[in-house]
């Protein structure tokens, strides 16, 4: 392993560890999270009473973590997983190419702060998809950079683009950096992004006809 990545791997599993700690304090401080009237709206549609006027994939999404287990703080808590995972790698990342400063300012200015928490933390979509979309260009732009899809990119890839593309109706926009990325990686890069949007779309465009909303 490269010096490189094992700074990497390193920093990604410290600053990971260290997120999901101060999330998971947050959470249990605000058991169950913060909840309005968004929050009550999706989750009165999961039980089948209510239209929330949100998308399909954020539905789903409530549906998945909140109506199997019936207790509304395990969708937050998967939110909260979900972001300091992405956090982590972008920040880590930084560490290893030296960009110490960008790396700190961005842990104590952006991921860590307590206004972050709270937006990611509150059962609205509006938090996943922002650092789900963050994630998305970051790996793109480390695609285009390199002229391919690494294993690792393809894995938060294939995490954060249904993140970005869903759950807001506005995602969509996010298919455009994307088919740019397809132009610049290799072939093979080409066929694993391609995939992974050919899949997520239709599973997207599935979901839209399987639960339409206002």
């Amino acid at each position: 392993m490269s010096t490189f990545r094992r700074a990497h791997a390193t920093s990604c599993i410290l600053i990971f560890t260290g997120l999901l700690v101060w999330y998971g304090l947050w959470l249990l401080t605000y058991w169950p999270g913060v909840l309005g009237n968004d929050s009550i709206a999706i989750l009165m549609e999961v039980d089948g009473t209510n239209q929330s006027g949100k998308t399909a994939f954020w539905y789903y999404f409530v549906r998945l973590f909140y109506g199997t287990t019936g207790r509304v703080e395990t969708p937050i808590a998967v939110t909260l997983i979900i972001s300091a995972l992405v956090f982590a790698r972008i920040l880590s990342w930084s560490w290893a190419q030296e960009l110490r400063k960008t790396c700190l300012v961005g842990l104590a200015f952006i991921a860590a702060t307590p206004h972050m928490v709270v937006f990611l933390a509150t059962l609205y979509p509006d938090g996943i998809f922002a650092v789900g979309s963050v994630g998305l260009l970051f790996e793109l732009w480390l695609c285009a950079r390199r002229r391919t899809v690494s294993m690792t990119s393809a894995g938060l890839i294939a995490l954060t683009l249904p993140l970005a593309l869903f759950m807001r109706s506005n995602g969509l926009l996010w298919l455009g950096p994307a088919a740019v990325v397809l132009l610049l990686v290799n072939r093979r890069g080409r066929k694993v992004l391609g995939a992974l949007l050919v899949l997520w779309c239709t599973l997207g465009y599935l979901a839209s006809q399987l639960h339409p909303t206002r």
